[in-house]
């Protein structure tokens, strides 16, 4: 990494690359734990962090395809594979949630009935009736008291009813692809140099439930199955985002503040759309929601300047030629830049601050 004595537009290609290193390096180090934890924690480490695994993948794999000498990386580039590209893609925008511009409101909640259905036919009706109140078709992984996953999410996010499953392509194979992904893009920039997160004593138990008694008096009574299990994987991913990232933070902080700023700013683009379609419940819980979107934090994280913040968290080439990236700063000064007025901490509260706000309406939301 230069100090700033290259021009421009080689420094923007430097911190690009750099930003890449850092993500895949921590999403390496999130999902492969020591040898001493169980096998189960390994997986679970895994399911619980696909979006960011998938979307660090896919939006590695065009930086290093970039045709600008300063981002790409045509060597690296020679090396990946993209047998499975149709898979990561998809996985990919199902991270947006109600923020993908390819799907409708409808479409998104469709994607969320064929898990249900599938995942059901999966698990019920396979015992004998006289059993059917002790019948589950949902596990919930919990930190704490903290719901941090659900099967069907991530049934979901492995294409299970939806399309072509990573079980269907091979999960061996897929994986593979992903790993040999993300070990050229650690070599994009200079890997950081800190201890590896400790997962020896951090345990994340299962629980099975019955998904239509889980959800009875959650949420609103009108809401359908479907878009409850939206919101409660919402509240999932947001629980991830405070609590197991939190293990990593003061190892991969700036990796750990792009990734809870993604989660976050679809979780809310998410919630407006939810609040927007259902405009006549004057419920406590909706109330609190709209509340919630029109506080000063989240309008500054919604506005132009915090997608461009967003956009920076997410897309790693940095085309835009006024963007001046600072060498010491925080993120490279990327947020200063994008958001004048806002500084990287100051965005930072405001991430941290609004997740545990929406977290705290999301699980005291019953009706």
């Amino acid at each position: 990494m230069t100090t700033g004595s290259s021009s421009p537009d080689i420094l923007r290609g430097e911190v690009s690359r750099q930003l890449l290193t850092e993500d895949a390096s921590w999403i390496v180090d999130m999902c492969t734990p020591n040898t001493a934890v169980m096998d189960s924690l390994r997986s679970t480490l895994v399911l619980l962090h696909l979006p960011y695994l998938t979307r660090i993948a896919y939006e590695g794999a065009v930086a290093l395809h970039s045709r600008n000498a300063n981002m790409g990386l045509p060597k690296l580039a020679a090396c990946l594979t993209s047998n499975f590209a149709t898979i990561t893609a998809r996985m990919r925008h199902l991270s947006k949630l109600m923020d993908d511009t390819q799907k409708s409101y409808s479409d998104v909640l469709s994607d969320f009935a064929a898990v249900i259905a599938n995942q059901r036919g999966q698990y019920l009706g396979k015992r004998m009736k006289l059993g059917w109140p002790w019948q589950h078709d949902m596990g919930l992984l919990t930190v704490g008291s903290s719901v941090v996953g659900t099967t069907m999410a991530m049934a979901l996010r492995l294409g299970m009813g939806t399309g072509q499953s990573v079980q269907d392509a091979g999960t061996f194979n897929v994986a593979r692809e992903w790993g040999i992904s993300l070990a050229l893009q650690m070599s994009a920039g200079i890997p950081p140099q800190s201890p590896r997160v400790d997962w020896s004593t951090y345990p994340i138990p299962w629980t099975d439930v019955l998904l239509r008694r889980y959800v009875a008096t959650r949420f609103e009574s009108v809401f359908p199955m479907e878009l409850k299990l939206l919101l409660l994987l919402i509240l999932s991913d947001l629980n991830v985002s405070l609590t197991v990232m939190e293990r990593a933070c003061t190892m991969h902080e700036m990796p750990v503040f792009r990734a809870r700023t993604v989660t976050l700013f679809h979780a809310l683009t998410t919630l407006r759309r939810v609040v927007d379609n259902y405009q006549g419940l004057k419920s406590r819980s909706m109330t609190e929601c709209r509340m919630l979107l029109a506080s000063a934090p989240v309008v500054r994280l919604l506005s132009r300047e915090g997608k461009n913040v967003r956009n920076r968290c997410m897309h790693y080439e940095i085309t835009d030629q006024r963007i001046s990236p600072t060498i010491g700063m925080p993120m490279f000064g990327l947020v200063e830049a994008v958001f004048p007025g806002s500084t990287w901490g100051d965005f930072n509260a405001d991430v941290v601050a609004v997740a545990k706000s929406f977290v705290g309406i999301l699980q005291c939301w019953y009706s």
